[in-house]
């Protein structure tokens, strides 16, 4: 689970860094959506400017020609200006997005290292468990290796004391047969 966690934290700051490029790309593009809507703004001054202005008719003439290719002009910035906004709109739910995807990654590093600390607590018990335990088994062999050296100490003491006794039995019968000799 750990590392599925970890591979899926990458894959989200992966995603994460597409979408703050994207994010800096249409910020970009609101700048220029901008400047489209003051051109807009201004040829909608001229072309009413232009209108008023119309005095012959060979002036009409010309003035609706220019009008015609203002229109033109106004028609496709306004399109490029609602396509912008579009786009623009998409930016902004994806900064919500990139928003979401940061709390979560901070939330999963926050819970990988809680995990980690748990999982680490853990092995620190195993380990004084173990080392208790060990310790707990060196204490009874010790205990049984003094029973033993104990048993021993009076087995050789015993073992001497009856040689002891064979010895002062064995002097006492060379001394009365010795006085028999005699």
């Amino acid at each position: 689970a750990g590392r599925a966690e970890v591979e899926e934290m990458a894959d989200l700051k992966r995603e994460l860094a597409d979408y703050e490029k994207e994010f800096a790309t249409l910020k970009n593009q609101d700048i220029t959506i901008r400047k489209l809507e003051g051109a807009v703004a201004s040829l909608e001054e001229e072309l009413g400017a232009a209108r008023l202005g119309g005095e012959s008719g060979a002036d009409d003439e010309a003035s609706s020609a220019l009008t015609s290719a203002e229109r033109d002009e106004l028609i496709k910035l306004r399109t490029e200006v609602a396509e912008y906004e579009v786009e623009f709109r998409g930016l902004k739910n994806q900064d919500i997005t990139i928003r979401k995807l940061e709390a979560r990654i901070a939330d999963m590093e926050e819970r990988k290292e809680e995990e980690m600390a748990k999982e680490l607590a853990k092995a620190r018990d195993e380990l004084i468990e173990t080392e208790g335990r060990r310790a707990a088994e060196a204490l009874e062999r010790e205990a049984k290796m003094e029973g033993t050296l104990r048993s021993v100490e009076l087995q050789l003491r015993a073992e001497r004391a009856g040689r002891e006794v064979t010895q002062s039995h064995m002097l006492k019968a060379g001394e009365g047969a010795g006085m028999r000799e005699a």
